[in-house]
């Protein structure tokens, strides 16, 4: 992993739990009823349970996109390599 995508996931994480914490904060101290707290805080937990699926959703079909044109690559640098090696056997 490049230092460039590891500093991305690092920051991605750290605004998520950022997010989360800042979010957790407010919830614990508004002034409400415990039972009004408590739906509060399993609804954000449901919510944000369905964004982490979500983004986890994104990531494989971004990670499928990447392998298959990856294989693509490949194929065609394997012919580019074979058509050479042609070439040079008939010279």
């Amino acid at each position: 992993m490049s230092q460039e995508s590891s500093f991305r996931t690092t920051a991605l994480l750290t605004f998520f739990g950022g997010l989360a914490f800042g979010a957790l904060v407010v919830a614990l101290t508004t002034p409400k009823p415990g039972a009004q707290v408590r739906r509060d805080l399993a609804g954000l937990g449901r919510r944000m349970k369905n964004r982490a699926g979500d983004i986890a959703q994104r990531g494989t079909r971004a990670w499928e996109v990447f392998k298959e044109r990856a294989e693509q690559g490949g194929e065609a640098a394997g012919q580019v390599a074979a058509d050479l090696s042609n070439e040079i056997r008939v010279r």
